[in-house]
């Protein structure tokens, strides 16, 4: 599901307890440091929702853009992504 600069793809699987997280980032987010610096402030975003986050597994994404949001803009794209895929508890 797409919300803004960043997208998530879910695949339900109740067996899969926590749920897993992957980062797909493209060279068009920027140098490996930015793609570094976004894979660890959606890695934060996501285990502070940790407790609320449906069983399965998840990948996450985002275009060049995403590394200049601020957290609370990135933090409300990743709310709106998940509410849209129905993911949260």
């Amino acid at each position: 599901m797409v919300a803004g600069p960043l997208w998530v793809v879910f695949v339900a699987d109740p067996s899969v307890q926590p749920p897993q997280v992957a980062f797909a980032f493209g060279r068009a987010l920027g140098s490996a440091v930015k793609r570094n610096r976004a894979r660890r402030r959606l890695r934060a975003i996501l285990a502070a929702r940790g407790e609320t986050l449906a069983p399965g597994l998840y990948l996450v994404g985002g275009g060049a853009s995403l590394g200049a949001l601020p957290s609370s803009r990135l933090d409300d794209l990743v709310g709106e992504a998940l509410a849209k895929l129905g993911s949260q508890r």
